[in-house]
């Protein structure tokens, strides 16, 4: 299949219409989104539907194209998949759509996962799922392209995921209004790739479960955006309570690189029984390169732990990753790798740093420990916005000198370096016009 976006294709799939006062048999509604083919394309399951279950209907659904897709409409009721032992697929131009979320209900458990496909996509559904694997997943070769799930509610109990991306995430995937509740994990990227979540709620909850507890979950190369929304635990779920256990809201593993953007998310992760060495973070960022990093804008980020666990921090960067806050509330940095963008970054240079440049968006409190030898930090010079800030502080009590030196042709008050030699000596540079500014 191809990697780019055909959208014509698209637009065949999603913008189906029956026409004015169009019905569909079992119901006595008028179905706003269906297709121009006519009702032979629409399939209801359930009682007083053309067909009793999910499977027959997919099996009718065969033939469904670009210029042919089905809806398979679930009326009212619970569908139950748990006698499944393997995954039911959801097949390319065929949306799995239920009346309401608050109305249908699919059970699901074991391997008898739902599996999503190319331009496929599901809707007002609430899926409960118990088992080891997932609810959802995407297990197929190759990329997963245009796909779109939507006002969906998933209860997952177990160890598994409530959805599981197993391979590349490509072009045109969308998360819409989803509430997971899950023991365990809401979403994994295992191979990376490119996710737009709008508006969802990831709930962790769970006792005495033996489980990771992440919201997000990326191992490999990702480029995410998460657009409002809540993760975390309490506030209308119980909290976890989950002694020996990690309570993570999105954690990027040591392999991931890309970027996470997140805008007005709200975020508390809480485990009432996390003992001394568990983690408790909204965002831990173990990458083991710099090319990995969180970005968020106006969010609201805290953990807790009533017992103080030693790795209770709201963001964490662990290794070499990176975490860019703008405009947010932030209770506790870990790992002092925090990067501000005129905002309020925490970050920490030393000796073992020397020759380290330092980038457009490292902006912030900059902490320099020279107490094992001078070096030196070069300001950045391109891409830098107007109004970007530097705060040094010397915090040593050495006379070790910590040289700030101006990039490429900017410079520091007319000066290509400033250095810093007193214990608690302080440098606040602001930019503007190709220049560093003392103030």
């Amino acid at each position: 299949m191809s990697d780019e976006i055909d959208i014509s294709r698209r637009k065949a799939f999603h913008t189906f219409a029956l026409g004015a006062g169009a019905t569909v048999a079992g119901l006595g509604a008028s179905i706003p989104a269906a297709q121009a083919a006519g009702a032979s394309s629409i399939l209801t399951v359930g009682v007083g539907g053309q067909y009793a279950t999910i499977p027959q209907a997919l099996r009718a659904a065969a033939g469904a194209s670009a210029a042919d897709p089905y809806i398979i409409m679930l009326l009212p009721g619970t569908h139950d998949l748990r006698s499944r032992q393997r995954p039911l697929t959801i097949p390319s131009w065929v949306t799995l759509m239920g009346y309401h979320r608050r109305s249908v209900e699919v059970l699901l458990n074991g391997g008898g996962s739902i599996a999503v496909t190319s331009n496929s996509a599901i809707s007002d559904i609430t899926f409960r799922y118990q088992g080891d694997r997932a609810a959802l997943l995407h297990n197929a070769t190759g990329f997963l392209n245009n796909f779109e799930l939507s006002r969906v509610t998933i209860y997952a109990q177990g160890a598994g995921a409530a959805i599981d991306l197993t391979s590349w995430v490509d072009n045109e995937v969308m998360f819409y209004d989803l509430l997971i509740v899950t023991e365990a994990i809401g979403i994994a990227m295992q191979r990376g790739g490119f996710l737009q979540v709008y508006n969802s709620r990831i709930a962790l909850v769970g006792e005495n479960t033996g489980t990771f507890h992440c919201g997000y979950f990326f191992p490999q190369y990702t480029r995410m955006w998460i657009f409002g929304g809540m993760i975390g635990t309490g506030y209308g779920y119980p909290n976890v309570s989950d002694p020996g256990q990690h309570v993570v809201g999105i954690y990027c593993g040591q392999d991931m690189k890309g970027r996470v953007e997140m805008r007005s998310v709200w975020s508390i992760c809480r485990n009432e029984l996390a003992g001394a060495g568990d983690v408790v973070n909204c965002v831990r960022i173990a990458a083991l390169t710099d090319d990995a990093r969180v970005r968020a804008f106006a969010c609201y980020l805290q953990a807790e732990s009533p017992s103080d666990a030693a790795e209770n921090h709201s963001v964490h960067v662990v290794s070499a990753g990176r975490f860019e806050t703008h405009g947010n509330r932030v209770r506790e940095f870990g790992g002092l790798q925090a990067f501000g963008g005129a905002q309020t970054g925490v970050s920490h240079y030393s000796t073992a740093d020397n020759g380290s440049l330092l980038r457009a968006e490292s902006g912030g409190l900059i902490l320099l420990d020279a107490s094992a030898g001078p070096f030196t930090l070069t300001l950045a010079s391109g891409w830098v916005l107007e109004g970007e800030q530097y705060i040094f502080k010397k915090i040593d009590r050495t006379s070790n000198a910590v040289t700030i030196q101006a990039g490429l042709d900017w410079s520091i008050e007319g000066a290509k370096r400033r250095l810093l030699t007193a214990p608690n000596q302080t440098l606040h540079l602001r930019s503007a016009s190709n220049t560093w500014w003392i103030t």
